[in-house]
């Protein structure tokens, strides 16, 4: 057991360093260098993923109640996009920045993993639970829900990275 003790301490001061490890761009600010800004896209990716999500939800119910299913899609979808907006708004106006001076100046990508984490955390409960009796297989929907918007979340970070681009 002994021999193990060194290197499992190894590897956690290794991964401890590699999660504290922060970039620090000393005296510089980001520019963007396109005219779109993330926010600006927000219309069309919403629309893309709720045509997308309505539709992997419509595949995976017994009974296909569109106008419920697209409530409820619409609803979580609604309040997981409003979340970082939100979360930002809140913690960079505390510190004396503008909503919109922090969209203008910082590298405000707004998709990422914490980003689908919370997507999850907020649709999966509202489409689940208000539809899981019109599926088919409630189990099988839910693994729908979360395949659906680990798609729309890629595809939407991959269009904010493409479209929208800034440096240093």
């Amino acid at each position: 057991m002994k021999r193990f003790r060194f290197g499992f301490c190894c590897m956690l001061i290794g991964c401890i360093t590699a999660f504290m490890t922060a970039c620090v761009l000393a005296n510089s600010s980001w520019v963007w260098i396109s005219e779109t800004r993330p926010l600006d896209l927000l219309p069309i990716v919403i629309a893309g993923t709720l045509l997308i999500e309505v539709a992997a939800a419509l595949l995976a119910m017994r009974k296909q109640k569109f106008w419920k299913v697209l409530f409820f899609v619409t609803l979580g979808n609604l309040l997981s996009f409003a979340a970082p907006y939100l979360y930002n708004y809140l913690s960079y106006s505390s510190v004396g920045f503008s909503f919109l001076k922090y969209l203008d100046h910082w590298p405000s990508y707004t998709v990422g993993i914490i980003f689908l984490s919370v997507t999850i955390l907020i649709e999966l409960p509202i489409v689940w639970l208000s539809l899981r009796k019109d599926a088919k297989h409630p189990v099988r929907f839910a693994l729908v829900i979360i395949a659906a918007n680990v798609l729309t979340t890629g595809l939407t970070a991959l269009a904010e990275r493409l479209i929208c681009s800034g440096h240093w």
